[in-house]
């Protein structure tokens, strides 16, 4: 029995194929490198606004609180409350051997303010938006006699009325008066006259919240002792 012959068989090559592997190595390091750096530079960049952007913020709430210092300044003392009013004093004296009378009558007027609005605490938000400021507390600036007249009188040289009983008893009336004012609240409707002075004269400078409130004086004892104190 014949075998048959049969062709050669022919055992494939493996084809050669380009090494691949270390190329895409490579190329995810690079986009990697890239993508560090595009993000440090963006870091950079981010905090580098932020602080330039905070530092920008911070003058002009530097600039914003000279402003409104400088404003404040110019006021200097601030009448709040102007009264005007007449009265009359009566001299009576009488002895033995006569009697006199003298009536005089008086026109003053009555200040109440702040006496230096300069001394006033401002606190400006880092953001620049919101003021909260301190005032000082009302005072009586002023109780001046403007003048005066003698209304009636009956005199005698028995019995004379000095130059100075008459100033004495337009003192006495004077003080009466602002210590009536003190105890009808008058420091306290200047106050809230300040405040909303102020608190209109700050919307300019474009705050969204302004807060004004006032600080407590320092009282005098009583109320005498704060009368005495007005010249």
């Amino acid at each position: 029995m014949k075998k048959e012959s049969g062709q050669p068989v022919k055992k494939s090559i493996p084809e050669k194929r380009p090494k691949r592997d270390g190329f895409g190595k490579r190329l995810i390091l690079k986009l990697s490198l890239r993508i560090v750096t595009m993000l440090l530079l963006l870091g950079t960049a981010f905090f580098g606004s932020r602080y330039a952007f905070g530092r920008i913020l911070k003058v002009s709430v530097a600039k914003k609180h000279a402003m409104v210092e400088r404003e404040l300044s110019e006021v200097a003392e601030l009448t709040l409350y102007k009264m005007r009013y007449s009265d009359i004093a009566t001299i009576k004296k009488k002895n033995m051997l006569a009697k006199a009378y003298s009536i005089i009558r008086y026109v003053g007027t009555v200040r109440a303010g702040i006496r230096n609005i300069s001394d006033t605490d401002l606190i400006i938000s880092e953001n620049g938006k919101t003021i909260d400021v301190i005032l000082p507390g009302s005072e009586i600036l002023g109780n001046d006699i403007t003048s005066q007249e003698v209304f009636d009188e009956q005199r005698s040289i028995f019995l004379p009325i000095t130059t100075q009983e008459v100033f004495d008893e337009i003192e006495s009336a004077r003080k009466e008066m602002v210590e009536s004012l003190l105890q009808e609240g008058l420091l306290a409707e200047s106050d809230e006259r300040a405040k909303k002075l102020v608190g209109h004269m700050l919307e300019k400078f474009g705050f969204t919240e302004i807060h004004v409130m006032t600080s407590l004086p320092p009282f005098p004892q009583s109320l005498s002792d704060a009368v005495d104190t007005v010249k």
